[in-house]
């Protein structure tokens, strides 16, 4: 399969390569199965000095493809279908000292349902160090792990010759606050459209289309206090410019909206009205990095609660590799969900 990503995006990402020193880079798969599920993420990263030594660049791209059973349906040509296939990129770029400033823009496209979603996003940051003990730890860009000493800053090397002890080096309280803007457009035309089935649904018109807006706002937190563990909280409000239901009813599944499946995340409900997310995740002896989730979702369309429920196990294997594996629990008044996940990621 052949990936085509934005040309601006490309653009942005020479700039970076020519005009700043890199410094990490990742490649990342991701498997998430479950019953009536399956997805592939694939998903690059890197991240620069700027050449002013302020802050540090960030990029990322990222491609899935997730099939979703969905049940019997038959196509306008005859064929019959059970699954919608979806596929989803995204991409983005940001800049990065103690603020925090990044723009994203994804896109998916669903076949079966004639769906397509388009839209950028928005991200602002900032983190408090709350302690004046000075070290390689909480002086590190906070996108990455604290106490890997990969990405030694050369630059603070003067203010480590003393109080690095081992006891004082470790409490490196910080505390980050950021907000998301988000604002994604779903178009879903009708013709060629499959035409349900003992569904209990109308069939699908057979030329026009149907748009709705989703437009996002996401506040999140999170605190440090030692550099083994963090807590992050975090709280999403979502709009609509149109009524949820009826978009939903011409749909074969809601879950096709949910186009970011290599998050790992609900794929039970459609479209959400808030959540609400915590994670506390802690770095282990033996390279071993262990997080717990937990959510949960209320739908735009009727109200209903998904609760979440996860946890993943990441190994680092010398300078380069890591592996993971999950498990996720999507629980609703309705159904019930359990998905597994694999993670494989190469660093250079």
């Amino acid at each position: 399969m052949r990936l085509t990503y934005p040309i601006a995006i490309t653009s942005i990402l020479i700039f970076l390569f020519s005009s700043a020193q890199a410094r990490a880079h990742e490649i990342e798969s991701q498997t998430t199965s479950g019953t009536g599920y399956l997805s592939e993420g694939l998903s690059y990263s890197g991240e620069s000095k700027s050449e002013k030594g302020s802050g540090w660049w960030n990029w990322n791209l990222g491609y899935d493809y997730s099939v979703i059973n969905v049940g019997s349906s038959t196509l306008s040509n005859g064929k019959s279908t059970g699954s919608d296939h979806t596929s989803a990129f995204s991409g983005g770029f940001g800049f990065s000292n103690q603020w925090e400033a990044g723009l994203d823009v994804s896109y998916s496209k669903t076949k079966e349902e004639n769906l397509t979603s388009f839209g950028p996003a928005v991200k602002l940051g900032y983190t408090f160090h709350l302690s004046s003990h000075k070290d390689k730890k909480a002086t590190k860009t906070p996108n990455k792990k604290a106490d890997t000493g990969k990405y030694t800053d050369e630059d603070t090397d003067e203010d480590t010759d003393e109080g690095t002890d081992e006891g004082t080096d470790d409490f490196v309280p910080t505390l980050r606050f950021s907000v998301t803007g988000k604002s994604i457009g779903y178009t879903q035309t009708f013709a060629g459209a499959s035409v349900r089935r003992n569904q209990g649904k109308p069939a699908k018109p057979t030329s026009g289309s149907q748009s709705i807006r989703q437009t996002e706002i996401n506040f999140s937190t999170t605190l440090a206090a030692f550099s083994w563990v963090n807590l992050r909280l975090a709280y999403t409000r979502y709009s609509y410019n149109r009524n949820v239901p009826n978009y939903l009813a011409l749909l074969d599944d809601p879950r096709a909206l949910k186009n970011g499946a290599a998050n790992f995340g609900s794929t039970l409900s459609g479209f959400s009205s808030h959540d609400i997310e915590t994670t506390l995740s802690f770095h282990l002896p033996l390279d071993l990095d262990f997080d717990v989730t937990g959510s949960q979702s209320t739908s735009a369309a009727d109200s209903s609660k998904t609760l979440t429920l996860g946890s993943t196990l990441t190994k680092t294997w010398g300078e380069s590799w890591k592996t993971g594996v999950g498990y996720q629990q999507n629980r609703s008044t309705t159904d019930l969900q359990k998905l597994y996940s694999f993670t494989l990621s190469y660093e250079f």
